[in-house]
């Protein structure tokens, strides 16, 4: 009876911070994403027809935000970004467009 070790028992949970579905954006024709991989400029093209209440966010594999662009402003249903200062390496993209949520991956290829 002395001889018990002490144990510890850890849940782990995982919790949704939203409430939202997220939609894959190679399954949904509203947004193309290209050229990917990119070596300095990044292009999204929304095809929509109205101008979208729209925002996006970059994020790098760590989790920080690198680029918050709220409200996007379109030029012929397109956004050119520049990821020349970008590391090589993969990225990811949080698009919000008209209250939905999609997401996409890209690699920046130097």
């Amino acid at each position: 009876e002395g001889n018990e070790l002490p144990f510890l028992i850890i849940f782990l949970v995982r919790l949704p911070l939203e409430s939202e579905t997220a939609i894959e954006i190679d399954s949904h024709p509203l947004i193309n994403l290209f050229p990917n991989p990119t070596k300095n400029q990044l292009s999204l093209l929304i095809n929509s027809e109205t101008s979208p209440d729209a925002k996006i966010i970059i994020i790098n594999t760590l989790g920080i935000t690198l680029l918050d662009i709220n409200p996007i402003v379109l030029d012929n249903n397109t956004l050119k970004l520049d990821r020349s200062n970008f590391s090589e390496g993969l990225y990811f993209v949080k698009f919000e467009i008209n209250g939905a949520l999609y997401f996409e991956k890209f690699i920046n290829d130097r």
